[in-house]
């Protein structure tokens, strides 16, 4: 008689063997950011990461790794994003011989981090610090549609509009945002665009933000913009001293 073991036991088996790779992976890609998600926090993103993977039948550790680093940047759920399509393409399409799709997501990514991250996050700091001193202090004079309007704008020279299609699809994902962490009225839906743009648009249920619904929970679209610009805030100051 033999034994046979069930997909899900295997999957189970093959994500405890690797665990320990992936977590060290994180610490030290960000260890402050990842020792303060916590093991449970930690669990949960690597865990999605690897289901995530497995829909897209990649299974090699390495490539794996790399997807949790552009998760790191763009959101666990950047799969679903209307901006970052292009980069989820490179994935969906099981090649039938040699597998690139992780070399061209990287090559896509690396143009993307080139026009948005920069240098030891420069860019990305810059542009965050605008976000947090300039825009989201006030949030409340703005509706969805003119508060996308100002973070495609935000960028300097670099700034960018979503085309029409484009930016209803985004508005949507936003609107799920909002419904998802019980926001009412117009308030919130504007507050959620504005988290969506700098978390991924699936920051409502991203194991990499679990402050955001439990502030939500605690007191609505209020208690998540105070405590948004205290992280923020912090964040900048983290990354600021992590430089060189």
């Amino acid at each position: 008689m033999s034994l046979k073991i069930s997909t899900e036991a295997l999957d189970e088996i093959r994500f405890e063997a690797n665990y320990d790779t992936y977590e060290s992976m994180l610490m030290r890609l960000d260890p402050t950011r990842f020792r303060g998600l916590g093991p449970k926090n930690r669990e949960a993103f690597i865990r999605h990461a690897v289901k995530t993977c497995d829909t897209w039948q990649l299974h090699f550790v390495n490539d794996v790794a790399y997807v949790m680093f552009v998760m790191s940047f763009l959101g666990s759920y950047f799969h679903e994003d209307i901006r970052y399509l292009g980069l989820t393409a490179e994935l969906e399409t099981i090649p039938d011989g040699a597998d690139t799709r992780i070399e061209r997501l990287r090559s896509r990514f690396i143009a993307l981090g080139e026009r948005f991250i920069g240098r030891d996050m420069a860019l990305y700091r810059r542009d965050l610090a605008y976000f947090s001193d300039k825009i989201l202090p006030e949030a409340r004079r703005y509706d969805a549609p003119s508060m996308l309007a100002a973070l495609t704008a935000s960028h300097g020279a670099r700034s960018y509009e979503l085309h029409s299609a484009q930016g209803s699809v985004y508005l949507q994902q936003a609107q799920a945002a909002s419904a998802g962490l019980g926001f009412d009225g117009g308030e919130g839906l504007t507050l959620a665009t504005a988290f969506a743009y700098w978390l991924g648009t699936g920051f409502w249920k991203d194991p990499l933000y679990p402050w955001i619904p439990e502030k939500a929970a605690q007191g609505g679209e209020t208690a998540v913009m105070a405590y948004a610009l205290h992280r923020l805030k912090r964040q900048l100051t983290l990354s600021e001293g992590s430089d060189g």
